[in-house]
């Protein structure tokens, strides 16, 4: 009677194993249960790091991630901050939409720039300020430049970095 106790416990043990493994390796579970449970921001840069100095002409590779994701709701928009006057200046033409991300923003600044502090901003972006961007971004052809950060636009990641281009 115990080895046929032993031998059914075994084979409970192995198949709930087996099941736990099948949808444990699923792809959605496997999204869920890596990602955080909190997040403090929606889009968090990863590289460059504050204070890091780049040469303006070729710009710098910037990575990040985005925190409890979903596809169609969230939109990040990365832009060169210049504080001397004020101004975000567009990285790339659409917003980042995915969990993981890279991309080359440059060149930055401009010509003459000597130790120059910018800031490289990632908005988190509702509905109406995607639309807004998007349409600035295409009568800008690619391009959008503003001083006043459109509603439901909100900072959410931020690094300072020092730029200096070649002479």
């Amino acid at each position: 009677m115990d080895a046929t106790r032993a031998t059914l416990a075994a084979a409970v043990v192995a198949a709930v194993a087996a099941v736990t493994s099948a949808v444990l390796s699923q792809p959605y579970f496997q999204q869920k249960f890596i990602e955080p449970h909190f997040c403090d921001r929606t889009f968090e840069l990863r590289v460059p790091v504050t204070g890091q100095s780049i040469e303006g002409r070729t710009g710098v590779v910037m990575t990040g991630r985005t925190c409890g994701f979903e596809p169609g709701e969230h939109h990040g928009w990365i832009f060169d901050f210049d504080p001397e006057d004020g101004t975000y200046y567009s990285v790339s033409a659409e917003p980042i939409e995915s969990r993981e991300w890279a991309l080359v923003n440059g060149p930055i600044g401009n010509r003459g720039d000597n130790r120059k502090r910018y800031a490289l901003v990632v908005f988190a972006a509702d509905a109406t300020c995607n639309r807004t961007l998007l349409d600035m971004i295409r009568q800008g052809d690619g391009e959008t430049s503003f001083t006043r950060v459109p509603a439901g636009c909100r900072e959410d990641d931020r690094r300072d970095i020092i730029v200096t281009y070649p002479r």
